[in-house]
């Protein structure tokens, strides 16, 4: 079994776009929407409640140090520069772009982005102003707008993130897309869900299906153990 990465959860989010379009049209693409709001929710609230154990408040400078995972190395191309207290995060190259691309579905991408950062920033703390100006599926480049104020401030090096591997991230949007497709649709919506593991065992392996398998009754809405090696949900 290879080792989950960006591209992983870019097709599993064009997996799941594609099916709740073709078996729900509008209804489809909404619930894909929820499903979005939802999932970058949970996560974006599992930074807070990180960095409020630690002491932290619930500035920027927490979000950007509570993120949970880190990009690998050479997937994306971001440039930043900050002007009267906004952040700008400007990226142009980036692996959704690149696998929603390859799978025909930038509409997919133009969702999924135009949600995804807004709700992972509601999610920590929704006081926080951001706004996603343009994104690259539909632009020469995302525009990600940070109204930070104060500049970021650095973290001591012993203070240390929590860095979960894309096997958990890959298994969090899977299993929260589901329940959120089931509560819609209920039983009917299952095929949606079988459709999505179809496609993703043929595109990747049988083997990364069981590996995501293993989160389905983890509740993604609290922190887990923190443990790389071994997440106990």
């Amino acid at each position: 079994m290879g080792k989950f990465n960006e591209y992983h959860h870019a097709y599993l989010c064009g997996y799941y776009y594609d099916e709740l379009k073709k078996a729900y049209g509008e209804q489809g693409r909404l619930a894909f929407i929820k499903a979005t709001q939802f999932y970058g929710e949970q996560r974006g609230g599992r930074m807070a409640l990180r960095a409020i154990r630690d002491g932290k408040d619930l500035s920027y400078s927490s979000y950007f140090h509570y993120v949970e995972w880190k990009g690998t190395p050479g997937f994306a191309k971001i440039e930043r520069s900050v002007t009267d207290g906004v952040m700008l995060s400007e990226n142009f190259v980036c692996p959704w772009h690149t696998a929603l691309k390859e799978m025909e579905l930038t509409e997919c991408g133009a969702v999924y982005c135009r949600h995804i950062d807004a709700s992972l920033v509601r999610g920590f703390n929704p006081e926080l102003k951001f706004e996603a100006e343009t994104v690259l599926h539909t632009s020469s480049s995302c525009k990600l707008k940070f109204h930070i104020g104060k500049p970021i401030e650095a973290f001591e090096k012993g203070d240390a993130p929590i860095v979960y591997d894309m096997e958990y991230h890959c298994a969090h949007l899977f299993w929260t897309f589901a329940e959120v497709i089931k509560n819609i649709f209920e039983a009917e919506g299952n095929a949606v869900i079988h459709n999505v593991k179809r496609r993703f065992a043929e595109k990747y392996s049988q083997d990364m299906i069981e590996a995501l398998e293993k989160y389905r009754d983890c509740n993604f809405t609290y922190l887990p153990d923190e443990s790389i090696e071994a997440i106990d949900c």
